[in-house]
């Protein structure tokens, strides 16, 4: 029969080995996590080529604005659950390429939010001239 110091070893060695399995468990948790999160990641900053988020706004757990960049032209979207709806199109110029020049800060999107909930969603960024 075996001894008590040999049980209590072999005792030993089941935790340690049970609690070494658990944190190899979490630790590639963590990392299949963030292989995911970046390779599929849509946060600010996201995208390349002629489509990037310029910046979101959270208005909820399943809201949002979101300032997108295609092309020349910069949108400002409504994000919902079921649905993207175009509020305005905004002036390019007030938001600058990141090539060193520093982003938008909050308080300018928010006054062009602003401005676009006064005028009933019909901003365009720039004063558009009177034909005639």
């Amino acid at each position: 029969m075996p001894s008590d110091s040999a049980q209590g070893a072999a005792s030993v060695l089941t935790v340690f080995g049970g609690l070494l399995m658990f944190l190899l468990v979490v630790v590639a948790a963590w990392a299949c996590t963030r292989f995911v999160g970046r390779r599929f990641s849509a946060g600010a900053g996201a995208g390349s080529g002629r489509l990037r988020v310029v910046e979101r706004v959270a208005l909820g757990p399943d809201r949002a604005l979101v300032l997108v960049r295609a092309g020349g032209r910069v949108f400002l979207v409504g994000s919902a659950p079921q649905q993207l709806t175009l509020l305005a199109e905004l002036d390019a110029d007030a938001f600058p390429e990141s090539g060193g020049q520093p982003e938008p800060t909050p308080a300018d999107f928010a006054s062009l939010f602003e401005a676009v909930r006064r005028q009933g969603g019909k901003f365009r960024g720039k004063k558009e001239k009177p034909d005639g």
